[in-house]
């Protein structure tokens, strides 16, 4: 959950932009509600995107590390557009 992941982000992460990892954890969050709901696989929710996407977002703008990191590895396109929506509203 959050703070437990949070520390996790910042131990693991290149990212330390405390109000960007918050928005990431906001994002893991919807998107574990969303493949409890069979909207989204558990890849798309896993830890390790989670942190991979963190990485590349202390690089890129976060919405293209989202792309990177957790899209552009899913095969199914609702999931993907499910994903991009989720990573719209949180990352303007």
């Amino acid at each position: 959950k959050g703070g437990l992941l949070k520390q996790v982000l910042m131990s693991q992460s290149a990212l330390q932009d405390e109000k960007l990892i918050d928005r990431f954890i906001t994002l893991s969050s919807d998107l574990i509600v969303q493949a409890n709901n069979g909207q989204v696989s558990e890849e798309a929710a896993s830890i390790r995107a989670l942190i991979d996407t963190c990485d590349l977002a202390a690089y890129i703008p976060p919405r293209r590390a989202i792309e990177r990191g957790i899209v552009e590895k899913l095969d199914d396109d609702r999931e993907k557009a499910a994903v991009r929506n989720i990573a719209e509203t949180l990352f303007e």
